[in-house]
């Protein structure tokens, strides 16, 4: 759905242009694309450095004011600042 917001908001920006805008079936294209990129970058571990932080905190736009976010996020610190030490003594 997200993906043919974009699409919708692309027509309008090319309308008059001369620029010819997506298909659904392009749509339905990058979006296969991009999940399977997510796919692939989840599996690194550069990047999913954290797998069992799942953490999900009903917060709406104030995370930041969120006792629980905030114990969270001082508790991936605290985890990423001993993944770090570690290996700088390895």
């Amino acid at each position: 759905m997200a993906l043919h917001i974009v699409t919708v908001v692309r027509v309008l920006m090319l309308k008059g242009t001369g620029i010819s805008p997506l298909s659904s079936m392009s749509v339905a294209i990058a979006a296969l694309i991009l999940g399977k990129g997510v796919l692939i970058a989840d599996m690194l571990p550069l990047i999913n450095r954290f797998p069992e932080s799942e953490l999900i905190v009903p917060s709406h736009h104030s995370a930041h004011q969120n006792q629980q976010a905030i114990e969270e996020v001082h508790r991936i610190l605290r985890l990423h600042l001993q993944l770090d030490q570690t290996e700088a003594h390895s």
